[in-house]
Parts: structure tokens; C-alpha cells; sequence
């Protein structure tokens, strides 16, 4: 399964993060990486600019793609990745933006709210359920 983060959208559902933090995004950046390190999953973060945006190639992994938009909103680009994808009934959106969880389910993505993704990632939860949506997100 393929994952696209709205990245501001989910530090502002972190307990333990915030969006006052000048380093936001790379301590999101590293409980994302210790989340999904032990699973196949491709995971592409979307930030709007930020204190890193110069760094965006340095802080991925083959894993874990980390995009600085530049030009348009990153909601404008999460939209369009979901869009471009070739397989979006295995693509995983994580947002509370409505528009954004408007295309996902209208290309039929699965999409889970910040909200929840935020309780699953600092929970800690590794499982092969950790990703399901809830039936009600569900196409």
C-alpha cells in the first residue's frame, strides 16, 4: 500500500508536536520513519513551505518521500499525486482536509482522518491492521 500525508495537517494532531516548532517536519519526518520502518509501504509526505523546504532531498528515505511544495499550496499537490495514481483503491490519505478526502474517495482511496493516523503513529502500533481504514472510511 502506497501513503500520502498531509504533513502540517497531521503535526497539528501530535500531542507531542507543534506547529510552532521550527523543527516540526523533521520530528515528524522521524516518528514517520520509526512508524513505518519495518513495513514495505511508500509512504510520500506534503509539506507547504517550511524550515527545511532546501533539505527535502536529504531528509527522505527510498521509503519515505518528503516534498516541500513550492509554487501551489501542498494540498494542491497532494491532490494532484492522488489523482496521478496508478493504483488509488491502494492508496492510503492521510488528511482532515475535506477537499483532499473529496478526490481521495472520489478515486476511490482509502482515506483516514489526522486525527486517527495521529492516535495509530504515537500508539506505536506496527500491525498489519494499523492501516486499515474503519469501515465507514472505506469505498
Amino acid at each position: 500500500m502506497d501513503v500520502i500525508i498531509d504533513g502540517h495537517n497531521l503535526i497539528g494532531q501530535m500531542a507531542k508536536l507543534s506547529l510552532q516548532d521550527q523543527h516540526k517536519e523533521l520530528k515528524l519526518l522521524q516518528h514517520l520513519q520509526a512508524y513505518f520502518g519495518r513495513t514495505r509501504h511508500q509512504v510520500l509526505v506534503a509539506f507547504d513551505r517550511g524550515q527545511l523546504a532546501g533539505k527535502q532531498a536529504s531528509l527522505g528515505t527510498p521509503q519515505l518521500q518528503v516534498i516541500f511544495a513550492r509554487g501551489i499550496p501542498a494540498d494542491t499537490l497532494i491532490k494532484q499525486r492522488i489523482a496521478a495514481h496508478p493504483r488509488p483503491h491502494d492508496l492510503l490519505v492521510v488528511s482532515s482536509d475535506r477537499s483532499i478526502q473529496l478526490v481521495a474517495r472520489s478515486c476511490h482511496a482509502q482515506v483516514r482522518t489526522s486525527q486517527e493516523f495521529a492516535k495509530t503513529l504515537q500508539s506505536g502500533y506496527r500491525g498489519s491492521g494499523a492501516l486499515q481504514p474503519t469501515p465507514a472510511q472505506s469505498l
